[in-house]
Formats: C-alpha cells, sequence, structure tokens
C-alpha cells in the first residue's frame, strides 16, 4: 500500500506546484496564499522533493514563480508602493542591525565552529556558506513572503480575506499534522515522550509551533465571539478547528506557550474589549486540569506540591538558573556593541555555562540574546519591527471601524505580544525561519495602515477618495476594489 501511495502523492504535489506557479501567472497573490498554507506541509517527511539535498524542492520552485510574476506585474506596471515611510525605517535599522551582526559571525565563524561543536554534533564542518544559508538565505525568502510580497499585493478586501485564512490554514494544518502523530491520550500520561516527533514531522520547535498556535488562536477567538454580523456558519466553521489548535498547544508541553497564551489572551482582551477572552482562558485552565495531567505535571515540574518546602529551581527553569547567570557575563563583556550573531557562543557565556552545568548554544531568553548579539546600541532597533506591528495593531483595532482591519489588528496585537511574552523564555527577535507567521502578519498590518474605512461611507462618498482607493490598487484581473 505505502508503494503504491508515495508515488501518487508525489504526483499530487507536483501538480499541486504547477497549478500555483501556473496561476500566478493571472493572480499572484493569491497563488502566495496557496503558498503559505503549502509551507506548513513542507517538512513533512513524505513530502520532501527528489532534489532536497541541492535546495531545489516544491517551495522554492513555487515561490520562484511566484516572484517572477510578482516582478512582471510591479514592474510592468506603474503602481505606488504606498508604504508607510514610518515601517521603512524600523525595517531598515534592523536590517542593518542584523547586516552588522550577520558580518560579525562570519569573521568569528571559525571561532564559533570550535566551541559550538563542543555542544552540538551538528555544527561539525559549520563555515561561511553554511552561515549564508542559515542566517540569510532561507530566514530571508520567508521575510519576502510577509514584509515584501504580501505588503505589496494585499489591497483590496477580498486579498486581505484570503491572506488572514491562509496565516489561520498555515496553523491549522501543523495542528492537524502534530494530531496525526500524537495520540491525544499522550495527555493523560507520558506526553513529555512523543513531543519530539514534532519537529520530526513539521520541521519546528514544540516551543515556535506553541507561538503560532497561541496568536492564531486569540485571532479565531475574537472572529468567532465579535463578528456577529457574519452567518454563525461561518463562525461555527472557524471554531471547530480553534479546539484542534489548543490541543496542538498543550501536546507541544511548552511552558513558554502556556505563559504566551495567558499574556496574549488579556492583550487581546484589552485591545479587543472582549471579556470571552477570559472565559475562555478559564475553560482552557478547567480542561487542562480535568483532561491532561500530563501536561499539568510539566506545568509544575519542579515546584514543591507536597507542602515539604523545597522546589528544584533547575528543573522549573529548565537549567536557565545556569543558563541566565552566564549569559549576563558574557553581555558585561561587550555591553554596548555586542558580540554579533550566536553571542551565546562567541561571548564568555557558554565557557561559564559549560563549567556550571549547562549545554546550550543560545540563553532561551531573547532578550538575553540581542544583548549578546547586539548590545544596547542594537537592541531596540532588533525589537523595532515587533514594537511597531504591536503599537500599529493596536491602533487599528481601537481607531478603525471596519470589523476587517480591526480582525487585523488584533492579529497585530497577538502574534507581537506572544513573541514578546515567549521570549522570556526563549523565542528570537532576529533574522530567523521561525518569524514566518509574524512577517506575515506584520505585512497585513502595515497593508491595514494604508486601507480605506469601509465602515466610514460619508468617508468612502467623497470623490477624492474613491480616486486614492482606484490608484493604489493593483490592477489584477478579478480583484474586486476595496468598499
Amino acid at each position: 500500500m505505502r508503494r503504491t501511495r508515495q508515488p501518487m502523492r508525489d504526483i499530487l504535489v507536483i501538480l499541486f506546484m504547477l497549478a500555483v506557479v501556473i496561476y500566478a501567472q493571472r493572480d499572484w497573490v493569491i497563488a502566495l496564499c496557496a503558498l503559505i498554507v503549502f509551507s506548513a506541509a513542507k517538512d513533512y517527511p513524505n513530502l520532501a522533493s527528489p532534489l532536497e539535498a541541492k535546495g531545489l524542492n516544491h517551495w522554492v520552485v513555487m515561490f520562484a514563480g511566484i516572484m517572477l510574476a510578482w516582478g512582471m506585474a510591479r514592474f510592468g506596471r506603474r503602481v505606488p508602493w504606498n508604504v508607510p515611510k514610518s515601517w521603512l525605517w524600523v525595517i531598515g535599522i534592523y536590517l542593518l542591525c542584523e547586516g552588522v551582526a550577520t558580518a560579525r559571525l562570519l569573521i568569528d565563524v571559525d571561532v564559533f565552529r570550535e566551541k559550538a561543536t563542543h555542544v552540538k554534533e551538528n555544527f561539525v564542518g559549520y563555515g561561511v556558506q553554511a552561515a549564508l544559508v542559515d542566517r540569510v538565505y532561507v530566514p530571508g525568502r520567508f521575510m519576502l513572503v510577509g514584509a515584501l510580497l504580501l505588503l505589496d499585493g494585499v489591497r483590496s478586501r477580498r486579498n486581505m480575506q484570503a491572506a488572514l485564512l491562509s496565516v489561520f490554514l498555515f496553523v491549522l494544518v501543523q495542528s492537524l499534522i502534530v494530531a496525526k502523530q500524537i495520540p491525544l491520550s499522550s495527555l493523560r500520561d507520558g506526553g513529555m515522550q512523543v513531543r519530539h516527533r514534532i519537529m520530526d514531522w513539521t520541521g519546528r520547535h514544540p516551543n515556535d509551533l506553541a507561538r503560532d498556535v497561541v496568536a492564531i488562536f486569540w485571532v479565531a477567538v475574537i472572529y468567532v465571539t465579535q463578528f456577529k454580523l457574519h452567518h454563525w456558519k461561518y463562525r461555527a466553521a472557524l471554531a471547530l478547528p480553534s479546539v484542534a489548535m489548543l490541543i496542538c498547544l498543550a501536546q507541544t508541553y511548552s511552558r513558554g506557550g502556556i505563559v504566551g497564551f495567558i499574556a496574549c489572551g488579556l492583550a487581546v482582551m484589552i485591545v479587543a474589549r472582549s471579556w470571552a477572552c477570559v472565559g475562555v482562558m478559564a475553560a482552557g485552565a478547567a480542561a487542562v486540569v480535568a483532561l491532561a495531567p500530563s501536561l499539568l505535571a510539566r506545568i509544575l515540574a519542579g515546584v514543591d506540591t507536597s507542602g515539604m518546602g523545597y522546589s528544584d529551581m533547575s528543573e522549573i527553569t529548565a537549567g536557565r538558573d545556569v543558563i541566565w547567570p552566564a549569559a549576563l557575563q558574557g553581555i558585561a563583556e561587550s555591553p554596548i556593541v555586542g558580540h554579533g550573531l550566536y553571542g551565546y557562543v562567541l561571548s564568555s557565556a557558554l565557557d561559564h555555562s559549560l563549567a556550571t552545568g549547562g549545554a546550550e548554544v543560545h540563553p532561551h531568553n531573547a532578550y538575553l540574546q540581542a544583548l549578546l548579539d547586539v548590545g544596547v546600541v542594537g537592541f531596540l532597533p532588533r525589537l523595532g519591527p515587533f514594537i511597531f506591528v504591536l503599537c500599529a495593531g493596536a491602533w487599528l483595532a481601537w481607531k478603525r471601524k471596519d470589523p476587517l482591519l480591526r480582525l487585523v489588528g488584533v492579529a497585530g496585537v497577538s502574534v507581537a505580544a506572544t513573541t514578546f511574552a515567549m521570549g522570556l523564555t526563549g523565542q528570537h527577535f532576529g533574522f530567523t525561519e521561525n518569524l514566518f507567521i509574524f512577517w506575515c502578519v506584520a505585512g497585513l498590518v502595515v497593508r491595514g495602515l494604508t486601507f480605506p474605512d469601509a465602515a466610514a461611507p460619508a468617508l468612502l462618498a467623497h470623490g477624492a477618495v474613491r480616486r486614492r482607493v482606484r490608484r493604489d490598487t493593483w490592477p489584477v484581473r478579478g480583484d474586486p476594489q476595496p468598499v
């Protein structure tokens, strides 16, 4: 049976790839949304391309086809970019900061390789080429999808809705993959023993997956509870998959994800003015206590529950009681400009960590990592895009009357707040592949700042506004004007 399934699966994936590339010539924005959904399964073992070893896979072919279609549409027609200058400054300084940090890593790549191989064997042979692929090419192409292509292409309500749906489906597909590989019974006993399957089948670390699940789950909650003008069937269709996301979050066994779930829920409650978030958090806590004793044990690992007055700080912090002090010593060596990417390894922090029982190549704290990599000078520039998306999302949610733009604002607040909260125990603010969903949402939020408000008919009735809407909209066939 497997021998017949695998060729059929390969044929279907190739047909899907060709369909996306061909359709991109007609409407590259919708093709881009299809690519975002496919990205959720690109690391699925049975979908690997025969040319994967040479870097040519299905995702790359689709991305190249969409980039070609976008380039022909962009430079073949005089369409204004219409991007806020504040965002250009923020993203420009961010890229400059990350470029300098990457250059410093390339200069000291031999030192990094020698020290990192004592901790992880996969850094054997790590050189300039590997560093450029790992820190520039791979994260760069995912950033282009959201921060450039989505930002430039989503200029109609139809495309905005399609992009939001594609982000939701991305997280849903990965949640279903996790549900397929990890039995639901693991939440009652022995779940941590199968947690590694998430990395094997999705290519994502459980904590990174938990961040995306948390962010998009709360967006779905706001849609279900506040978009009462939409038919109840649409809201119900989104509510059921959201339960699968919540189960996926539990199966990641991410304590950082739990912290992010609470922090993001509170942030969304404030910007969306929704007390339903409190009810969802209460229901989630009751479900964990009643149905997921294995997850509850993970959350309380190291905490004294017997009344003996003894708690294991090493287990509570998962070794961060050793890693964080070592990181602080590394920061003290170069607090102004840092040490470059992987500053935890390039500084003496790794040496202090190894001497006290630690064995990591990063400090498990995004804020400490930023200070190690780029110092005080680059700290705010590295956090700049996240701060911008958080503030812009809050503005959209509070000030705009259009429900769609308010939902985009909630998405921006949700993904930024989750990243900030989970950054306390891990995550990255630097240039990494795992920020894919953030860049997609960032593109939508920035574009939302330039959108006309459909809930203000008096404004849209003005002739100048109508002319401006037509000028700022891509002349794509079948793409309706914003209304």
